[in-house]
């Protein structure tokens, strides 16, 4: 995130606590609930920018 790159990551374990709200979050056990985040992150600029944003306001 701290880097500039937008974040898909999981909903389990301490990751959402982690990310924040700087990410898109998926259930793991969804393999198609992840090809469609990343799908989204690649094809929406404004969402791709507001994540790197996020990101990089998070680490400050």
């Amino acid at each position: 995130m701290t880097l500039g790159t937008p974040v898909v990551t999981s909903n389990v374990s301490s990751l959402p606590e982690v990310a924040g709200n700087v990410d898109l979050t998926i259930d793991p056990n969804q393999p198609i609930q992840l090809a469609e985040a990343i799908c989204k992150v690649i094809s929406d600029q404004l969402l791709h920018q507001e994540l790197i944003e996020k990101g990089k306001q998070q680490d400050q």
